[in-house]
């Protein structure tokens, strides 16, 4: 008899918001109500974001498939053909390390960012334009470790903004489109994989040309994409301390 009044009680208290059971009951009803959510995307500014997204993600496939493929390994070998292989397996290496450690690390901080631009946005938006600056900054070096140096820079930016555009399917489309948006992402970056190979094959004779078309698109295209879809609610997120227990446990509570 007094287990049915507690649950009675707490539903009752729960309805109006006080208790901890109805807060976690609204919040439930909010994740799967895409109207009771106002960061979630409707409609036009559905198909904006997931085309954005699309883009986006084109993009940055493009650019790996033909910095790495075609343009750094071309630009590489002028510098030592003997080397090459082994100058390439050095960079690969570098590369591979910082790339791995920046991707959880920046995904985590991005969790905690408080903006009055999201979470997400300021990681596009400044990564991207630090990736790029640095990016083409690698098709005029002459040497090896210089390269080595701004590729590297180039790669950290990238793989920091890399995880807040991915989050931002799960942050603004409801729970039921998220496979199908995920899919449109996931066709964007095969087919830029492609694209990046070829138009770094055929501009291989212009190099500065085409690390800045690379550079210029993605920067571009994050750019606009953060400004056409920004947030426009402030965030309300409790302020957590950067670095703590659970920092790469996920343990951060997002209301």
């Amino acid at each position: 008899r007094d287990d049915i009044r507690t649950m009675l009680r707490d539903a009752k208290i729960g309805f109006t918001g006080s208790s901890e059971t109805g807060k976690r009951i609204m919040a439930s009803a909010a994740d799967t109500n895409p109207a009771q959510n106002p960061s979630y995307v409707l409609g036009p500014q559905r198909t904006k974001l997931q085309l954005s997204l699309m883009v986006n993600f084109f993009l940055l496939m493009a650019l790996y498939s033909g910095v790495l493929g075609v343009l750094l390994p071309n630009q590489i070998a002028e510098f030592d053909e003997a080397s090459k292989a082994a100058n390439l397996a050095w960079m690969f290496a570098i590369t591979s390390i910082f790339s791995t450690l920046t991707t959880p690390i920046a995904g985590a901080l991005s969790d905690r960012t408080r903006s009055r631009w999201g979470r997400r946005s300021p990681w596009i938006a400044i990564a991207s334009l630090i990736g790029s600056a640095a990016l083409f900054g690698v098709s005029w070096m002459t040497g090896f470790w210089s390269l080595m140096v701004l590729w590297v820079m180039a790669a950290i930016a990238y793989n920091a903004m890399q995880p807040a555009m991915t989050t931002l399917i799960a942050d603004r489309f409801a729970p039921e489109t998220r496979g199908a948006v995920s899919g449109i992402v996931g066709a964007g970056m095969t087919a830029g994989l492609t694209a990046g190979t070829v138009v770094a094959g055929y501009l291989a004779g212009e190099r500065v040309l085409a690390y800045g078309l690379f550079a210029g698109a993605i920067a571009a295209s994050c750019l606009v994409s953060d400004y056409k879809n920004r947030v426009r609610v402030y965030c309300r997120h409790k302020k957590t301390p950067l670095l703590r227990a659970g920092f790469f446990t996920g343990s951060v509570q997002v209301r």
